[in-house]
């Protein structure tokens, strides 16, 4: 039951490889690669920032409001750039390290 969650993770990323490659036969080497990134970032980055946000404020009220120190703050400032400089968020006691594991696949998608 463990590895479910890894087996969905890597039919997704076949699934949106073969779309894509699909595309790419179809479209030939005329894909506009700008629209392309700017879509997707249209539709990652919104939720993305509100899951954040979430994680943020669940850490407030767990550690309480006198946790938020500069070693907080740095750390929702690394999880807020898609997981490029780490994926854990602590703020005082609390550690986000059983909700935000996920954004590894972030960087691929």
């Amino acid at each position: 039951m463990g590895n479910f969650g890894a087996l969905g993770v890597q039919l997704f990323f076949c699934i949106t490889g073969f779309l894509f490659f699909k595309k790419i036969l179809k479209d030939g080497l005329a894909i506009d690669w700008q629209s392309f990134y700017l879509s997707r970032i249209r539709r990652l980055a919104p939720l993305y920032f509100s899951f954040c946000i979430c994680v943020f404020v669940i850490g407030m009220l767990v550690s309480g409001i006198n946790s938020v120190n500069s070693q907080a703050i740095t750390s929702a400032a690394k999880l807020l750039t898609f997981g490029f400089m780490g994926t854990t968020f602590s703020i005082g006691s609390y550690n986000s390290g059983y909700i935000t594991p996920i954004l590894w696949t972030l960087p691929y998608e």
